[in-house]
């Protein structure tokens, strides 16, 4: 399996609505490539979900008719996520036509996703009920072999594509940027070094300043979780082959009395005001906020939830 620039087109969408409900650009990316391929003009009828799910309840037979949706087209999945038309009314979709829309597909659909991860407490479950409903979830803890399951185990490889693709070093495209120097310093070189022990340091100079102007802001202590990485140590820490920590591009951080995500909001505020031109990469996690610095592309913010 591999990225598909038919889906990746789609980022500056997939980004807009992730940040808002909080799911992973890589995840909506790769659920994307499963259901369409990146087609926004996608659709498959089902014509057992018209007759079990349509035909015999009153109540969306009513709403069917109230607003004009055939049961043929209610029973069909469309665009980008392939939505369902009963799944995006929850959501606001009143229209096949807005299902086509592809910015309004990623809404709805990234809503949903999280929503289910929410309820479910795991990406894989929650993507066999993505495809297959409660019932898929439930199969997914069971550890049965269903199309549900299978269907989340495809979409989990392809989000370790999408993910790993976005770590991949590219050319710089920050040459127009003046370089940021914050006039302090909160963090000693030595907070950077690898936690198992083995001296690797190759913090760069622009993570550091990246850091000292998110202290500055935040006004509290941030404590560096983890730094560099050497290769053992962050197989151990379970880091994606080609992270950032390798290579010194990269820390994992926590702000005293400071939520990771509240501080990932403060973050991207500030990169949103120009105020952090080498930021590159921000990701929320249980316990720790992820800062990179690599690869960076002018006017684009990689973020993500652990």
């Amino acid at each position: 399996m591999s990225t598909s620039e038919k889906v990746s087109r789609w980022w500056n969408l997939v980004d807009k609505w992730a940040v808002q409900v909080g799911v992973s650009q890589s995840l909506i990316l790769a659920v994307i490539q499963q259901e369409s391929g990146g087609n926004p003009n996608a659709s498959r009828y089902e014509p057992a979900y018209e007759k079990n799910y349509i035909l015999g309840n009153p109540e969306r037979l009513a709403l069917c008719k109230k607003l004009g949706i055939s049961t043929h087209d209610a029973a069909a999945s469309w665009g980008l996520m392939q939505l369902m038309f009963f799944t995006a009314y929850g959501y606001g979709g009143k229209t096949i036509k807005t299902l086509l829309d592809p910015d309004q597909n990623i809404r709805f659909g990234a809503a949903h996703l999280g929503a289910l991860i929410k309820t479910y407490r795991s990406k894989e479950a929650a993507l066999a009920a993505y495809n297959g409903g409660g019932k898929g979830a439930a199969d997914w803890k069971a550890g049965k072999g269903t199309d549900a399951t299978r269907y989340a185990k495809n979409v989990m490889a392809l989000y370790e594509k999408y993910r790993d693709a976005a770590l991949v070093k590219g050319p710089s495209e920050t040459k127009d940027l003046k370089p940021v120097n914050p006039g302090w310093n909160y963090f000693k070189v030595s907070e950077f070094v690898c936690k198992c022990g083995c001296g690797t340091n190759k913090v760069k100079s622009g993570l550091i300043d990246t850091l000292n102007i998110i202290r500055g802001t935040v006004g509290e202590a941030i404590t560096v979780t983890s730094g560099t990485r050497c290769p053992t140590h962050n197989k151990k820490a379970g880091g994606v082959a080609n992270s950032n920590h390798l290579s010194g591009d990269a820390a994992d951080i926590q702000a005293k009395g400071v939520a990771p995500a509240e501080l990932r909001g403060i973050i991207r505020n500030l990169w949103e005001q120009g105020k952090l031109p080498e930021l590159a990469g921000l990701g929320a996690y249980k316990t720790f906020t992820h800062v990179d610095i690599a690869p960076k592309v002018k006017g684009r913010l990689r973020t993500w939830n652990g």
